[in-house]
């Protein structure tokens, strides 16, 4: 199967875009990277200065120009934030979280606008964090969507060998099998973590977002 070589750092200024480009192509030994990524881009004033004239995204186009790297990316929790990121043409791809169980209005505006713009769309979380038991099901049901790929977390050798054969023959689910699906995530979904932020700031410093994931995993 090809194969993209793919990172992404929190960059937030120009010079810590060159900086984290330059850093990144001496850890992977290679003279350029397929797609580089700005990272968790969560809240509007962050995405302000990721834009910005001394922001990273001057500092990747530079990097771009240089020959350093090939594409631009964006990746981050919040949909209403990738919306408007993604009306820069600099942003050839967007990575987002999309499952079964995190695909609302937001999430399929979101894929909607990527489609029409022809922005790829990069899918994390496609196992919502690990707790969907059917990643099978759960890989085809996201391939059927509007999306360019899907980065399910991997630690043993044969999940790497069967999600890629899912990726290279992807089948619709069939009535049964979506139902199968739906049955496993229906325990999740009223107080699955979406990673939203919209809970934050804590008045008490509280990271309830954390906390909350936390509880999902156990």
């Amino acid at each position: 199967l090809p194969s993209s070589l793919a990172t992404k750092s929190p960059c937030r200024s120009f010079q810590q875009a060159l900086e984290d480009v330059d850093a990144a192509l001496r850890r992977l030994q290679v003279k350029v990277i397929d797609l580089y990524q700005v990272h968790f881009v969560n809240d509007s004033e962050t995405l302000d200065q990721v834009l910005g004239p001394n922001g990273s995204l001057q500092g990747l186009k530079k990097a771009k120009e240089e020959g350093k790297i090939n594409h631009i990316g964006i990746t981050g929790h919040n949909p209403d934030v990738l919306l408007r990121a993604i009306e820069n043409e600099d942003f050839e791809t967007v990575q987002m979280p999309f499952n079964i169980i995190e695909n609302g209005p937001d999430e399929r505006a979101l894929l909607r606008a990527a489609k029409e713009q022809e922005v790829g769309v990069i899918c994390m979380k496609p196992l919502a964090g690990g707790v969907i038991t059917e990643p099978e099901l759960s890989l085809r049901w996201i391939l059927a969507q509007s999306v360019s790929t899907a980065i399910p977390g991997m630690i043993q050798p044969g999940e790497v060998k069967s999600n890629a054969l899912v990726g290279r023959a992807p089948l619709p689910l069939s009535e049964k099998e979506l139902e199968k699906l739906k049955k496993a995530c229906h325990p999740l979904e009223e107080n699955f973590c979406r990673r939203c932020m919209y809970c934050m700031p804590c008045p008490e410093g509280i990271p309830i977002y954390l906390i909350q994931e936390l509880g999902d995993k156990v």
